[in-house]
């Protein structure tokens, strides 16, 4: 019904920021430990992204207090955000094949071929139980297979 595509929607906003700032907690993570390394100099580039990256973590912060303070006694485990974001990257690799085979360029497909790939890569590195982890990185593995055969065909 209307209310439970209303409450899967919401619980999908509350998924995805919480991603987000799980994902750019582990960006400025690992931008600390590279600076203490050394291995990262802390350049007016470097710095700027950092800013940039602490700042969309900031909005995702406050996205997510913002959903659950309007309706804090909704259930949020209605969906899993790995789950949405695996069936979206599957969604865009068919959209990729329903264009190659409808005749739009390469340059179409390939994004949306590198954006799954994308979401798979950090799916894998980010999926919380073990069994799924198999299944991501199977599609992972599969798309980069078609990619390369893909490759291969176009510059022989």
């Amino acid at each position: 019904g209307v209310q439970g595509a209303s409450k899967r929607r919401f619980s999908e906003k509350v998924s995805l920021y919480r991603l987000c700032v799980r994902l750019t907690t582990k960006a400025l993570g690992l931008a600390r430990r590279e600076i203490e390394a050394k291995r990262l100099v802390p350049s007016r580039a470097a710095k700027t992204t950092i800013k940039e990256i602490l700042d969309v973590q900031q909005l995702g912060l406050r996205e997510c207090d913002s959903l659950v303070a309007t309706n804090p006694t909704t259930d949020l485990t209605f969906i899993a955000t790995e789950r949405f974001l695996f069936s979206h990257a599957m969604e865009l690799c068919q959209d990729a094949v329903l264009k190659e085979t409808s005749g739009s360029t390469s340059d179409e497909c390939r994004l949306e071929y590198e954006c799954a790939l994308r979401l798979l890569s950090c799916l894998r590195d980010n999926v919380r139980r073990v069994e799924d982890r198999g299944v991501v990185e199977e599609g992972k593995s599969a798309l980069e297979s078609y990619l390369l055969t893909r490759s291969s065909a176009a510059h022989p």
